[in-house]
């Protein structure tokens, strides 16, 4: 399908990423291989579709065990809609601190990549092993967000969105579901606006009711739900009064 989609591309004129992509030379002036343009498109896929409709599910079962912070959300919502109307501009998604501290805690509980694989271009010793040139790591990120010892004194496994919210939540390296360094995510950015525009549509417009309460989870490649959580939504008006439950 996604090369017969390069290839409607290249008859058409339609302006799209594979259009872009088509038009694309590198510094000698040659244009990517079909090969490439596969590559390139998959990890469009995976990387920017994939991973934001993972994490809207993450952000869903966090919701389902913890329906009381759902109703702080829509008092957070009615906040900004009093303030700044019902458009989702940059400035009302700034005054939204409850919905990225879950989205932060969210990824924090379960990233959506839960693994980073590398291999040591140099030797090096970490917790007592020594890794040698060559060798292939895997970071472990579920694990090392959820028991950095940063987080000791703040229930470190429990859900706690308003943990971000505290002035000394910046603990960069131990918040890192995008990854870090010259490696960082480019879209991490948009990701955080995504999901926040995700959840404020959410709770503004729908009442939510999970049909599966006891639903299995797998983490490797991405973390899903088995049975793809079912839900059922109806629909409801939040204006910038205090919501109702």
């Amino acid at each position: 399908m996604v090369l017969e989609s390069i290839e409607a591309s290249r008859s058409g004129t339609e302006f799209c990423a594979i259009r872009v992509m088509l038009d694309a030379r590198d510094e000698a002036g040659v244009p990517y291989s079909t090969p490439e343009l596969l590559d390139n498109v998959m990890t469009l896929l995976f990387a920017g579709h994939d991973t934001s409709a993972t994490a809207m599910l993450c952000l869903l079962e966090e919701m389902r065990k913890h329906p009381e912070g759902v109703q702080a959300l829509r008092a957070e919502q009615a906040a900004v809609i009093a303030e700044h109307g019902e458009e989702l501009t940059p400035t009302a998604l700034a005054a939204m601190p409850l919905a990225e501290g879950w989205v932060k805690e969210s990824m924090r509980r379960t990233p959506v990549v839960p693994i980073v694989p590398r291999t040591a271009i140099q030797g090096f010793e970490v917790g007592g092993f020594w890794v040698r040139p060559g060798q292939p790591v895997v970071a472990g990120l579920r694990s090392t967000m959820q028991l950095d010892p940063r987080f000791e004194g703040s229930k470190p496994l429990a859900f706690c969105p308003e943990r971000w919210m505290a002035p000394e939540a910046s603990r960069d390296a131990a918040w890192m579901p995008f990854g870090g360094g010259p490696r960082l995510c480019l879209g991490n950015l948009l990701s955080m606006a995504e999901l926040k525009i995700f959840l404020a549509l959410l709770t503004r417009r729908y009442d939510v009711e999970f049909l599966d309460h006891a639903e299995a989870w797998h983490y490797i490649p991405l973390a899903r739900p088995l049975r793809g959580m079912p839900i059922r939504l109806r629909p409801r008006h939040l204006t910038g009064k205090a919501p109702s439950a």
